[in-house]
């Protein structure tokens, strides 16, 4: 008998449930759901975690129309999309999303083009975001020179550790007091108001620096013990504050990099002139470009300290006619252009329950 709309959101409510509480069972589900954030970090911290059950190898999604109309790509007969919930008029509905994987190309299809902050660009890059986030980046400068360790990816880096901690100075009391209120029956009602805090800003710290670093190409490796106290976050309450701070930090970094990374891209195409844009950066004035290629950059300083950072490339969102027209990240509602909303409202993070 074929499964009613009804028993289908029933079942992914349930799913979502599930999966959610597994996230903090082990240091390893923790991890997995990271790489799976730096992949879609436009979508809700709900999502994620949907689409990483559904279909843990994927990579670039959009809806069945968007496939079809903007990159003349094909479903293939057979093919299951991922299932999401959002929510409309106080009811949950689904919607559906299909990974790269289960679509063929037609004889127009476009091409997919990734976004990933090369190397050359990481000096206009750390500027205008602390330049746009009131950072100082010349105290950045002198200091990294003063460990005469001062190159354009050593500076890239800790303006993006400073904003991951501005960030989360400004939105953790939200997380942080949501957890307080709901910490009864966990293992956090052993520890006092302080303690939690600070295990919370620690993990959300660490969780968003990985997030950062494999995102843009930084190949890092993953210490567990700065996530030792991940299992005392452990019921669904708890673990949804702790996924939507990392989710929308880590969101609202990776837009700034990406709007940096294209406006570049496209005054490049525009312009012909790659050097001269490198050399002045966005504003205009003159900044040292550090020359290294992208697969040979190394570095000693880390977004996560004592973690070895060599070259490589992280699974990148794809270019469309708009920016976001397909997305590895965050789409609330439905895969379209960020100016043309879909249908809906977003389903609240957290503990769904059951239809």
């Amino acid at each position: 008998m074929e499964e009613t709309k009804e028993q289908k959101i029933k079942r992914i409510s349930e799913t979502l449930n599930s999966e959610t509480k597994k996230l903090t069972n082990s240091i390893s589900n923790w991890h997995n759901h990271l790489n799976t954030v730096s992949k879609f970090y436009k979508y809700s911290f709900t999502d994620q975690i949907l689409i990483s059950a559904q279909s843990p190898n994927a990579t670039l999604c959009a809806e069945y129309k968007m496939w079809q109309n903007n990159f003349n790509r094909n479903i293939r007969q057979g093919e299951k999309g991922i299932s999401l919930l959002y929510e409309e008029n106080g009811k949950k509905k689904l919607r559906h999303v299909f990974d790269i994987s289960s679509t063929e190309k037609s004889a127009k299809a476009r091409d997919i083009k990734v976004w990933e902050p090369k190397s050359d660009y990481l000096s206009v890059i750390s500027k205008n975001i602390a330049e746009k986030n009131d950072i100082n980046f010349d105290t950045i400068i002198n200091k990294n020179a003063e460990n005469n360790n001062s190159t354009n990816e050593v500076n890239f880096i800790n303006v993006i550790k400073t904003r991951i901690d501005t960030l989360l100075n400004d939105k953790s009391n939200k997380y942080v007091n949501d957890i307080i209120n709901h910490k009864k029956g966990t293992p956090l009602e052993e520890f006092n108001d302080s303690d939690i805090d600070v295990m919370f800003k620690n993990i959300v710290k660490y969780s968003t620096r990985y997030i950062m670093a494999i995102r843009c190409g930084f190949d890092v490796g993953f210490r567990e013990n700065y996530f030792k106290d991940i299992d005392k976050f452990n019921s669904n309450e708890t673990i949804t504050q702790l996924g939507k701070a990392v989710s929308e930090i880590s969101e609202t970094i990776l837009r700034e990099i990406e709007r940096e990374v294209k406006t570049i891209d496209k005054e490049t195409e525009r312009s012909g002139n790659y050097e001269r844009h490198i050399l002045t950066g966005g504003n205009g004035r003159e900044i040292t470009a550090d020359n290294g290629g992208h697969k040979d950059r190394q570095n000693s300083d880390r977004l996560q300290s004592d973690d070895k950072v060599t070259g490589g490339r992280g699974i990148s969102e794809v270019y469309g006619r708009e920016w976001s027209d397909i997305r590895t990240g965050r789409n609330d509602i439905s895969v379209s252009s960020d100016a043309g909303a879909g249908r809906g409202g977003r389903i609240r993070d957290g503990n769904v329950g059951t239809a």
